[in-house]
């Protein structure tokens, strides 16, 4: 079964014209390809938060993902967070849940 889910990051380190996306190993979030990477948007008052739409992942399934940085129209330049992967397992009792 599938969960929905929405992701919410802390990213300080955009420039104007610049935003974040959620890249990773689910089909729902780009099965790493940035070209389909989850946009996360951010507000004044929000920011340095920046939360995604909902999406559905299967239920139980290991996601790995990262933060990619770039700009909000293009796929050329987008910087890839360093460092392990994060990896989250949604579970269906938390349906909605933020990750």
């Amino acid at each position: 079964s599938e969960v929905a889910v929405r992701f919410e990051v802390s990213c300080s380190s955009t420039n104007p014209g610049e935003a974040v996306f959620v890249c990773g190993s689910a089909s729902a979030v780009g099965g790493w390809d940035p070209a389909k990477a989850l946009p996360c948007k951010t507000t004044a008052s929000a920011f340095p938060v920046w939360t995604s739409e909902i999406v559905k992942v299967l239920a139980g399934t290991k996601v790995e993902f990262k933060i990619v940085i770039g700009p909000e129209a293009s796929v050329a330049g987008k910087r890839w967070e360093g460092g392990d992967n994060r990896i989250v397992t949604p579970q269906t009792a938390a349906d909605g849940q933020v990750l």
